[in-house]
């Protein structure tokens, strides 16, 4: 932690590209940057200034407090230890507490092997705090949209956590101890609960424009953020809002109060983030600029602080939830794609061709047949080809909707996937990859083969037949797709082994739930 000034030198901010980008153009940045300087902060782990108009609250029920003891901690980290919390003290993010809770602390050495990271084990409060049912934004999601973009930029919110306030009961609910004593935080704290949807709730209504500050915050924030949003104060009476409410409570935040915001607080930048990471792109320079200018400005009414060590602006590519973003399109992080093979396999799918059928092998595996010497040497294979493309991550491009789709499915009896594409200069480049959409439309306990087997014995003359060929539908393609195209009208290409069908059986129809009118396909066969 350090005691740092929101006032950090812009000059060191990372901005344009050497080579790319004028002189004029990166002047430009710097000085909007530099306009906004109150919203950054330097390097380090620094405390920003706390959010406007929320709070974190914490409902554990009629649950009785538990108050667990201290671990431990090494005599060679007592020292650092000592001198973290007292900075986490000096700094206004903790305070000593007579709390009936008491959750153990975790000391954790960083990469460098010499600075400590001090975590809490919330495991028991956590059971016992009713989850919040606030939504957290899908992966997939926040990765499209970026088809026109040209030039990007990164944003990280500076220790965005601790920007947010905590409710008396939630400050006790969050208190831990350790060997030095009993404490409890101010600021919302790491690894409680519902943190991540407090804060992803925080940063959705910044970005989009659902409420306003309470007229008592409201007065707070500098004349001219007020200004440039058209936001004034004389005036708010006269819309109906009481000038009287009472100033913000425990459990009174903006959520709470629902005060409309007005119209020119609306979208900033058209997207959603992943709690505390913005990422977008534009197409032109000057188009960035607008842009980062009215992001800093809701920013800053807001009272929410930016890392600058730890944000880009104006560049080719960007870093985004371990992607990289770019015009051309979007490829997975080989660094990262190496280190968790088997985390990266689900985490990566949609760069991995005909993922569902290469894999099936290695998820039919069991302890027991590892046991029983059964002959690996399918899943051995497997292993290796997953491993040569998960290193390689292709290039996913960015969609254009001005060109036609096309859709390449492949099945066997066991798995289903399928690639949505485009054509550039006679190549089918793939847009997006997906295998686990299918068995999410049937619902639960149906499995893409049982699936099968009953459109099969639906579609398929019973006479004569050992063993149907796979079939899948294309409603369950458009189905998977339906964030690239609304309804499918291109070519669909298939191996000559699958059969594609258009599903009309009332039977069936129920299952494969399509959402959106077909709107008609040209089957080919290769």
């Amino acid at each position: 932690i350090k005691d740092l000034s929101p006032e950090c030198d812009i000059s060191k901010a990372d901005v344009g590209v050497p080579g790319r980008t004028t002189s004029a153009e990166d002047r430009k940045l710097r000085t909007i940057l530099e306009h906004h300087r109150k919203v950054f902060l330097g390097d380090g782990n620094a405390a920003p200034a706390p959010a406007r108009g929320v709070v974190c609250d914490l409902d554990v029920g009629d649950a009785k407090p538990v108050a667990q003891r201290p671990r431990s901690v090494a005599p060679h980290l007592a020292l650092k230890v000592y001198e973290l919390l007292k900075k986490l003290l000096e700094t206004g993010l903790i305070e000593l507490s007579e709390s009936p809770w008491a959750s153990p602390i975790v000391i954790v050495l960083k990469k460098n092997g010499v600075d400590i990271r001090m975590c809490i084990d919330y495991r028991v409060v956590n059971s016992f705090i009713k989850l919040s049912n606030y939504p957290l934004p899908l992966i997939d999601d926040l990765l499209i949209g970026f088809e026109r973009a040209m030039w990007f930029m990164s944003l990280e919110m500076a220790s965005g956590f601790w920007a947010i306030r905590m409710t008396e009961r939630a400050k006790l609910i969050s208190a831990f101890v350790c060997p030095f004593g009993h404490f409890q935080w101010v600021r919302m704290s790491f690894g409680l609960k519902n943190a991540p949807l407090v804060y992803q709730a925080v940063i959705n209504n910044c970005l989009w424009g659902f409420v306003r500050l309470p007229p008592e915050e409201e007065k707070l924030v500098d004349s001219d953020v007020l200004e440039f949003l058209n936001l004034d104060q004389a005036k708010r009476s006269a819309s109906g809002v009481d000038q009287e409410v009472p100033i913000l409570t425990d459990h009174m935040t903006v959520f709470k109060r629902s005060i409309p915001a007005p119209p020119q607080m609306g979208p900033v930048l058209g997207r959603s983030l992943y709690i505390d990471d913005i990422a977008h792109g534009a197409p032109t320079w000057g188009r960035l600029c607008d842009d980062l200018n009215i992001l800093l400005y809701r920013l800053r009414y807001w009272n929410i602080s930016v890392s600058l060590p730890k944000s880009e602006f104006g560049k080719l590519s960007i870093p985004y939830l371990s992607h990289e973003i770019s015009a051309e399109g979007i490829r997975a992080i080989p660094k990262i794609a190496k280190s968790s093979f088997l985390g990266s396999l689900n985490y990566y799918h949609k760069f991995i061709e005909d993922f569902p059928v290469i894999a099936a092998v290695l998820y039919e595996l069991t302890g027991e047949q590892i046991k029983a010497a059964r002959d690996l040497t399918r899943a051995k294979e497997a292993f290796e080809i997953l491993k040569r493309k998960i290193v390689s991550t292709p290039l996913l491009r960015h969609p254009d909707r001005t060109r036609p789709f096309v859709i390449i499915p492949h099945a066997n009896l066991w798995a289903v996937c399928a690639v949505l594409g485009q054509e550039y200069d006679g190549v089918i480049h793939p847009v997006q990859r997906d295998e686990d959409g299918l068995a999410a439309v049937l619902g639960a306990g149906i499995t893409p083969r049982e699936h099968l087997d009953e459109i099969a014995e639906t579609l398929i003359p019973a006479k004569g037949r050992v063993k149907p060929p796979p079939v899948i539908s294309v409603e369950m393609l458009e189905e998977d797709f339906k964030g690239y195209v609304l309804s499918f009208d291109g070519d669909l290409y298939s191996p000559r082994k699958l059969r594609v069908y258009h599903l009309g059986t009332p039977r069936l129809a129920h299952r494969v739930c399509p959402r959106f009118p077909f709107g008609g396909c040209h089957c080919e066969r290769r």
